[in-house]
């Protein structure tokens, strides 16, 4: 996806820029996307789609230009970032991380920025998502092993089965993994909400649980449990599911900003989402993705 910049300021700006200018913007988004982290990453989603300022990218951007520029220039930057750091990235676990971060903000978006996220955000970069988990939750096949049958099952000791442990751990592994799946499924099979149980907190204890697993990628296709789940509803305000699902669970104190529908529930920030309607299985699905980043980024970069 080609950004032209001078085309993204249209969005903001009366009267364009002369080259110059647009080229010294250019050149300092370029090189701010050169060493972005995934902290000034979140800062400026959090920029382009609820116009909260990432101080990092203006004073950058003020350092590299040698002037200073409105607060919507600013934002429409912080749009070119995200999107020219979502092409660049090559970190495996920020090639996951960075549109998994946009992907939780931007439900939550202000209808302002539509023309500056369409010329600088490719769609496609969301799928990174989906291939991550399809590519961690096959088991290697034991097809044709003997080993639990003739080898485990036949002793009383693991001395006894004469195994490796640094040869036999994958199987081990896998047969671990096989097996947690399977209770998993059980665990879910014709799963309903229980009797005077609020549909969105149950939508809400199933997200927990899904991405609580010990195992993260147990779940084979974790849209597909929710929509095995029945939670049907019509869309009601986040204000409203708040009033229904507090104590119901203890939040952690600390909500990683990105989450925003949590961060509202618990947190008491992002008011202006308490009008905003959505229905439990779209709930459901947006609170797991919260605690899948989180869980993420506290495996992978804490």
């Amino acid at each position: 996806m080609e950004r032209d910049l001078a085309n993204i300021l249209t969005e903001v700006l009366i009267f364009p820029y002369q080259k110059e200018v647009v080229d010294a913007l250019m050149e300092a988004c370029s090189k701010f996307v050169e060493e972005i982290n995934l902290s000034q990453y979140e800062d400026c989603v959090l920029y382009l789609c609820l116009d909260m300022p990432a101080t990092d990218l203006i004073e950058s951007i003020k350092s590299q230009t040698g002037r200073e520029f409105p607060n919507r220039v600013y934002r429409a930057m912080a749009g070119c970032v995200v999107g020219e750091a979502l092409a660049r990235v090559s970190d495996e676990d920020d090639k996951v991380m960075f549109p998994l971060a946009l992907r939780n903000v931007l439900k939550a978006k202000t209808d302002d920025v539509d023309g500056i996220i369409s010329k600088t955000i490719d769609p496609a970069c969301f799928a990174a998502v989906e291939d991550y988990w399809a590519e961690n939750i096959n088991i290697p096949s034991l097809c044709g092993k003997d080993m639990v049958s003739s080898t485990i099952f036949d002793n009383s000791n693991w001395r006894e089965t004469g195994l490796d442990i640094d040869e036999s751990f994958g199987d081990i592994q896998a047969l671990a993994k096989y097996y947690r799946r399977e209770q998993f499924k059980k665990k879910f099979a014709g799963r309903n909400a229980s009797e005077n149980q609020d549909i969105y907190a149950f939508a809400l204890q199933i997200a927990d649980e899904i991405a609580a697993q010990d195992w993260l990628f147990t779940a084979e296709n974790p849209v597909a449990i929710f929509k095995s789940l029945k939670l049907k509803g019509t869309a009601i305000s986040l204000n409203n599911i708040k009033s229904r699902v507090l104590g119901v669970q203890d939040a952690e104190a600390d909500i990683d900003y990105v989450s925003v529908y949590r961060r509202y529930l618990y947190a008491n920030d992002y008011e202006e989402l308490g009008a905003h309607r959505i229905n439990p299985l779209n709930f459901g699905i947006a609170i797991f993705y919260e605690l899948l980043y989180e869980r993420l980024k506290t495996e992978k970069y804490e």
